[in-house]
């Protein structure tokens, strides 16, 4: 009788199994996961672009202050909670002697399914932490102004994620008003 060799079922079953945990594992960790804190800095990097446009575009003209105000850009934010979405718009005056303005819109962030761990928890009317300042939770919609001279309404957002460590789960945005600082 000779003698046989190689693995036997058993022995290749076990290796298998291990490759499968050992690739889950590997794709589970290697896939992206958004924390608030990246929300918070696309937030801020987005208050920054408007003050910035604000100040390259320069003053709006009086005609068109008077009917429709002295920012230059805004950005809009609408729906609380796990799927706000955040535009920035620029508002361009038409030529003399009409005083009307079209609002143009630069750049949008949709808090979608890569951001669904994040929510937009409140925001409040003044810069400050969570205990000095008056959070605002149930919103539809709100607005930052960004004026000519580069500064913004002062405003503070706050996000948080259910999940990941303590660390990682708060996140907010001071908008100062000359720009925003991001804070964990």
């Amino acid at each position: 009788m000779t003698k046989q060799r190689g693995f036997t079922l058993v022995e290749l079953m076990i290796v298998i199994a291990i490759v499968a945990v050992l690739s889950t594992l590997a794709i589970v960790y290697m896939s992206p996961q958004t924390k608030a804190i990246d929300v918070a800095t696309r937030f801020g990097d987005m208050v920054s672009e408007a003050s910035r446009l604000a100040a390259q575009y320069g003053p709006v003209r009086a005609d068109v202050a008077a009917a429709h105000g002295t920012e230059r850009t805004y950005i809009e934010a609408t729906t609380a909670g796990p799927r706000p979405k955040f535009t920035l718009y620029l508002r361009v005056e038409h030529a003399e002697p009409s005083n009307a303005i079209d609002e143009v819109e630069i750049q949008s962030y949709d808090m979608d399914d890569e951001a669904k761990r994040v929510t937009a928890e409140s925001f409040a009317n003044s810069v400050g932490k969570y205990a000095d300042v008056t959070p605002i939770s149930d919103w539809d919609q709100f607005s930052i102004k960004c004026y000519s001279n580069g500064t913004c309404e002062p405003r503070t957002l706050y996000f948080s994620q259910a999940t990941g460590s303590s660390k990682d789960r708060k996140a907010r945005v001071s908008v100062m008003p000359l720009g925003a600082a991001i804070y964990v």
